[in-house]
């Protein structure tokens, strides 16, 4: 039995903030026969129009569906996305182990030693 999958959709985006208004639209339409998933898709980002076409094989797909999520908050990847600048991605800081130090004690030389 082969699948068929049929996805056509859009969304809308508008977006004020004080006197700035922004508008981003994607429309799609995309086919999935079993083996591969052909996507095309109509990007309207603020009068800006682009049209893409994707097709996409199994692992493709795959490793898209497997991606991990962000762990932030969908509000706030609004305000960042829209209308801040792109947030900044964290790097992890890797503690390293120290060896430690040993201080060199110099010799103590006494008199009696020197004559």
């Amino acid at each position: 039995m082969s699948s068929y999958i049929t996805n056509v959709g859009i969304t809308k985006s508008f977006i004020q903030d004080n006197n700035k208004k922004s508008l981003k639209e994607i429309e799609w339409m995309g086919e999935y026969d079993g083996k591969e998933a052909n996507i095309h898709l109509h990007i309207n980002d603020n009068g800006k129009k682009e049209d893409r076409n994707l097709t996409l094989d199994k692992d493709d797909l795959k490793n898209l569906l497997n991606m991990k999520s962000v762990n932030i908050p969908l509000e706030e990847r609004l305000i960042h996305d829209f209308l801040e600048k792109p947030y900044p991605i964290k790097k992890k800081k890797k503690k390293t182990k120290r060896r430690p130090r040993f201080s060199k004690k110099k010799k103590s030389v006494s008199r009696k030693n020197k004559l």
